[in-house]
């Protein structure tokens, strides 16, 4: 457990609460150590899906957890609040990694698991930091997700750089969609490139594929109606990316 978080709960009273509180920073430290097993395994080419297994367990008792405990008479109304946001957070997360990130991982080649895996492993980590933080924050306001988890600033710079490329990759795809001319389409292709060189890397790995496959379309285009085809079938892709990268736990600090 972190020093910041030992001493938050030290100072936590009554004793019932000092237990909970104390019990709840330890299940979360755990399951963010099991991520980093969780990346580990995957990097060596070992199975990560039994880890996974645990955390599911392990992460859904933590929120059955908070859930109860925030009604009992012990627990402030800033604590209680934090709890029932902690919960939905985690339980929101676990869907989205265990029915789509993780679904069905013997579709996938061996690389392919990785990346899922490494895409769940994201997920969760950013969502047990955040909900960390959450429950620290009620204790004292004067913590916050740098003081705690210096990597979330790096993290959420990343994720705002993406934003923002993106953002600018779409705008100039509908610019050439309405006026297509041989410079637009230029410099489409061009802001193409230098995002796959750059802030592609910031997207998890199942996205670089999609992103991969639509870059290698257009030497094919010969004709303006294939052009404006792709350059539809293309934003829309980038607007339903965009608004996933938007909703990251880290940008939502």
């Amino acid at each position: 457990m972190l020093p910041q978080l030992r001493a938050l709960t030290q100072a936590t009273q009554p004793t019932p609460l000092r237990h909970f509180v104390g019990q709840t920073f330890s299940d979360l430290t755990r399951l963010l150590g099991y991520l980093d097993a969780a990346d580990a395994a995957a990097a060596s080419g070992e199975e990560a899906q039994p880890l996974f297994s645990i955390i599911h367990g392990e992460a859904l008792s933590l929120a059955d957890s908070m859930e109860a405990r925030r009604a009992e008479g012990y627990v402030p109304a800033p604590l209680a609040e934090a709890l029932e946001s902690a919960a939905f957070a985690v339980r929101h997360e676990l869907r989205r990694v265990f029915d789509r990130e993780l679904a069905r991982p013997e579709e996938a080649d061996a690389d392919g698991r990785r990346a899922r895996a490494g895409d769940a492993a994201e997920v969760l980590r950013n969502c047990f930091q955040q909900a960390t933080v959450i429950v620290a924050h009620a204790l004292d306001d004067a913590v916050s997700d740098v003081s705690l988890f210096g990597d979330i600033q790096l993290r959420r710079e990343k994720s705002q750089r993406l934003c923002e490329d993106l953002t600018a990759l779409l705008r100039l795809i509908r610019h050439t969609e309405q006026e297509f001319t041989p410079q637009a389409l230029s410099l489409f292709v061009m802001r193409l490139q230098d995002f796959r060189l750059r802030s592609m890397r910031y997207l998890m790995q199942k996205d670089w594929a999609m992103v991969e496959s639509f870059a290698a379309q257009v030497p094919g285009l010969h004709s303006e109606r294939a052009v404006r085809a792709f350059l539809h079938q293309f934003g829309s892709y980038l607007e339903l990316l965009l608004s996933h990268v938007r909703m990251r736990a880290v940008l939502a600090a």
